[in-house]
């Protein structure tokens, strides 16, 4: 599957298809406006915009009264007034597009979620309309006060439309661009707005999305794979910066000191549909061409701009685009070739730890490198660990959280399988893209097994539901197969737990800031201009 998915990669002009997002410098806070935190942020090298956000006295209140309500509601949510990493990036992104609509008419962007409304003000300081929505009022009139903050600085009209808009409840407005951003923190609300998003290209529109590795991410994905092309369906990792300004602890656990992070940027068009109704329409200088002759310029990484044309035979319709003829295709099918043999020799050798060849973390990069004649993986020493321990006892979830990420960076049980069990139930399972391991003594022997030779270091814990809360933690080091010291890139993982009845975690479900084959590429060729950057290092605060 995994080298199917690498041809793919190989082949579709959809998958290197990217808007530049140049490099920006990190939000700063410049004071306060009427008791809300006064931040600075740059969506374009030349263009900086005010945000304004919940000061840490007003988060304290936002947090009190949530803590009192018996379960989550509009008026209990206290991460909508603050800003988030992805919004910088979806913004900067946003721009970029906005600037191939051409000058005819200005385009209708609508941002779900808006909070403090980023991308809206974007979009409106250079000359396009929006409608922010949110669930709740109050991020919203917010907006409306910053917007007056940008007008005075820049000396424009920034007239930014608000409506109050659940959108798992509700459709999405008509629009040219729909984005989101920072959106992903719970499965139900990731799949409304997967379906959300699929509308929306239905009508014509297309799609911006940003994430930081957020929980929900799997199942946004999960959604649009029904009925979008595979190439389409991958967040490219994009330059983006930490939080700037202070969080209660129960908003976020990260330190309000800016460090570069890897935002995914997901960018979607009607085009990317498997059946799509409007004949893989793209947009080129603002005006749309004949579905007789379609020709398309796609801003790629690492390549030139690539012009492809696309002719229906008469009678049939057109199933994607001719092969391009791309510079390094000759190199890149040569690289996958040698990925399809190695899949075959890696299986035999993992084979005693996973059930099926993995390509994410828990055997990562078994596809790398020639082929020595290595031994099988050494299971690690394990029996010093008191497995009959007591089970600790319940507390409410922000101190289970805060322990368990702190035993978490001080065993680093997530690479070497050192757990502390009495924090787990007898029924433990974990999942990620592609493992499924059932019991803490499996899943402690297969960590063990493959990634003694990594570091974790935790980067924050939020509750996310009453029952969950979920980790995100760096992995950089080597792997143990197929041999020892093979070099992982760092990346981001969220680990998602669940609690049972007793207060003890009972599942684990892992996602990662990047897709399995750029993990894979970058061991076995890591100097593609394609592939994302390593993850900056951290210093953790639970350490």
């Amino acid at each position: 599957m995994l080298v199917l998915f690498g041809l793919l990669l190989a082949v579709s002009p959809r998958a290197y298809c990217c808007i530049a997002v140049p490099p920006l410098p990190a939000p700063e806070v410049v004071g306060s406006v009427d008791g809300y935190t006064h931040l600075r942020v740059h969506v374009r090298e030349d263009l900086a915009l005010s945000v304004l956000e919940a000061s840490l006295p007003e988060q304290e209140r936002l947090v009190e009264d949530a803590l009192e309500q018996p379960i989550a509601s509009a008026e209990s949510d206290p991460y909508g007034l603050v800003l988030w990493p992805a919004a910088q990036v979806v913004a900067a992104a946003l721009i970029g597009l906005l600037g191939t609509f051409g000058k005819k008419r200005p385009a209708r962007v609508v941002e779900l979620g808006a909070g403090t409304g980023l991308c809206s003000l974007a979009a409106v300081a250079t000359g396009h309309q929006a409608l922010a929505t949110d669930y709740r009022e109050e991020p919203l009139a917010l907006l409306r006060q910053a917007a007056a903050l940008n007008e005075n600085q820049l000396s424009k009209r920034l007239p930014v439309d608000t409506a109050l808009l659940d959108f798992t409840k509700e459709d999405v407005p008509e629009a040219d661009v729909v984005v989101a951003a920072d959106l992903l923190y719970l499965r139900s609300t990731s799949q409304a707005l997967a379906a959300g998003c699929l509308a929306a290209l239905r009508r014509g529109a297309q799609v911006l999305v940003g994430d930081t590795g957020r929980p929900g991410r799997p199942a946004f994905l999960d959604v649009l794979k029904q009925e979008l092309r595979g190439a389409a369906r991958q967040f490219r990792p994009v330059q983006g910066w930490s939080l700037v300004s202070p969080r209660h602890e129960l908003i976020s656990t990260s330190q309000a000191q800016p460090r570069l992070l890897n935002v995914g940027l997901l960018h979607l068009t009607p085009a990317d549909l498997e059946n799509s109704p409007h004949q893989e329409r793209e947009m080129l200088e603002g005006r749309r061409e004949t579905p007789d002759s379609r020709r398309i310029i796609l801003d790629t990484a690492g390549d030139s701009a690539m012009e492809l044309s696309s002719r229906p035979s008469a009678g049939r319709r057109p199933t994607g685009h001719r092969l391009p003829r791309l510079p390094g295709i000759r190199l890149r099918l040569a690289l996958l070739a040698a990925l399809a043999a190695l899949s075959a020799w890696s299986r035999n050798q993992l084979t005693p730890t996973f059930s099926r060849t993995p390509t994410s973390r828990r055997a990562l990069l078994a596809l790398a490198a020639p082929l020595p004649a290595a031994a099988a993986p050494v299971a690690p020493a394990l029996g010093d660990i008191p497995w009959d321990e007591p089970k600790r006892k319940k507390t409410p979830l922000p101190q289970l959280a805060e322990e368990f990420t702190r035993a978490f960076q001080r065993t680093q049980w997530g690479v070497n399988g050192r757990v502390e069990p009495r924090y787990f139930s007898d029924s433990f399972v974990f999942r990620d893209p592609d493992v499924t391991t059932n019991g803490i003594r499996e899943y402690a022997k297969g960590t063990g097994t493959v990634l003694s030779g990594c570091k974790a270091d935790a980067v924050d814990v939020q509750i996310i539901e009453p029952d969950k809360f979920a980790i995100r933690w760096r992995i950089e080091g080597t792997a143990n197969v197929p041999f020892p010291g093979l070099k992982i890139k760092p990346y981001i993982v969220t680990s998602t737990f669940t609690v049972n009845e007793n207060g003890l975690v009972d599942s684990e479900t892992d996602a990662f800031s990047i897709p399995t084959w750029d993990i894979l590429l970058s061991a076995l060729t890591p100097g593609l201009p394609f592939l994302a950057p390593p993850e900056p290092p951290v210093a953790s605060p639970f350490a």
